[in-house]
């Protein structure tokens, strides 16, 4: 039976509740005295149940709960402190930054925080300006990466070569790009069953955490390749030249060990490629990698493309016909892809008229044309600083719906 430590004392009952059924425990009908919950089948603990005790002040109450996240623990191959870490923060993903060489003590001096802290909200700045315009390189960061910075919260330090822990309330929920098909539309895409599926977009915390997560995964290969080839090429998805600075930076200029982890809220499930990332850590040839590829980043001119195809899902935060400046988004099927690539889903920002102009486009299935700058963010690919905006052959029945606004 494990002690009752100041963590394990300080999650509240309904946490450990949300973890569970967040991760397909399934919890039974029983009386008022005690919790119980089937096992998760994706764990391979369909045959498990794991018991607690509703009261927090009862005798066994602890006893039951330390038996759960052993069991909870065990089923995930990992350390106690973790699986308890993975329950207090249920609703939040955490970002976990461990000072690897603190010699005697377990602790920092006040200027490295000082500099570390100012370099991790730098990283944060920057990944949210990157998650609105993927550019290589920012002169000044957006001012959507002071709100980033404002929403991410700084956690606890943790002893072990002293870590420190940066996290992410999940508030907001995906957004859902509809698809809607039409019996009078002509498929061009028949041998490609996800055309008409929603598009579904992840809330901006979420994208940033897993933009850095995923910059860091590139720098681990980079370094393993003495190369920071990967770096440069994918940018898109991972890190820009500011985050890369500012990850050296952090490390005192390359004078420090650093490792990074995360944790990940199960109240929403990460993309495929960040999902098992495994602990990153940076250092002297990953300091070096980081600063040659932003000395590249800096240099990179993104290419232009005219992108054509139908519009296959559309979305907005509110009223897309209000005066508002909130999202109004569409996914385009880019079907003139250099070198004849498969057709993607490309989102697409546009404002009011343009908008109401891609619905009229979407219920006639005449196609489409923007120009931009294509990038694919994580799973997601993007068009950014989108411009000219036409419809080819649009019926005049659908194009006098525009007299409208």
């Amino acid at each position: 039976m494990i002690s009752k430590s100041a963590l394990m004392m300080g999650i509240e009952l309904e946490k450990l509740r949300e973890y569970l059924s967040l991760t397909g425990w399934r919890q039974q009908e029983f009386d008022r005295r005690w919790l119980v919950f089937q096992g998760a089948e994706e764990a391979n603990a369909q045959d498990l149940e794991v018991v607690l005790v509703a009261d927090r002040n009862a005798s066994d109450y602890w006893n039951y709960f330390g038996q759960t996240v052993e069991l909870l623990s065990a089923l995930r191959n990992e350390d106690i402190e973790t699986t308890l870490r993975r329950v207090q923060f249920v609703d939040m993903d955490v970002l976990n930054v461990r000072n690897v060489d603190t010699g005697g003590y377990d602790s920092i001096s006040l200027a490295l925080a000082d500099t570390q802290v100012g370099q991790l909200k730098q990283l944060i700045r920057y990944a949210a300006s990157s998650e609105k315009e993927p550019r290589p390189y920012f002169n000044q960061a957006f001012r959507i990466g002071d709100s980033m910075v404002d929403h991410f919260r700084f956690g606890q330090t943790f002893r072990g070569s002293f870590g420190l822990s940066i996290e992410s309330p999940l508030h907001r929920q995906e957004q859902h790009l509809r698809s809607h098909r039409y019996e009078q539309q002509p498929s061009l895409f028949d041998d490609d069953p996800d055309s008409y599926e929603d598009v579904v977009v992840p809330p901006l915390e979420r994208r940033v955490m897993e933009r850095v997560v995923r910059g860091l995964g590139f720098t681990r290969i980079s370094a393993a390749e003495r190369n920071p080839d990967i770096l440069v090429r994918e940018y898109g998805s991972g890190l820009n030249g500011n985050m890369c600075r500012a990850l050296v930076r952090a490390a005192s200029d390359k004078e420090y060990v650093m490792e990074y982890s995360v944790l990940w809220s199960p109240r929403l499930s990460p993309t495929e490629d960040v999902l098992h990332q495994a602990v990153v850590r940076l250092n002297e040839v990953s300091y070096d990698i980081l600063t040659a590829a932003l000395q590249q980043l800096r240099t990179i001119e993104p290419e232009v493309y005219r992108v054509r195809g139908l519009v296959t899902n559309l979305g907005a935060e509110s009223d897309p016909l209000s005066e508002s400046t909130a999202s109004r988004e569409v996914a385009i099927k880019w079907i003139n892809r250099p070198d004849n690539a498969r057709p993607v889903k490309v989102l697409v920002h546009l404002n009011r008229q343009e908008y109401v102009l891609a619905h009229q486009a979407h219920l006639s299935w005449s196609t489409v044309e923007v120009t931009g700058i294509v990038e694919k963010v994580g799973a997601i690919w993007r068009l950014i600083d989108p411009r000219d905006f036409t419809v080819e052959n649009l019926p005049p029945s659908h194009r006098s719906q525009l007299s409208l606004l």
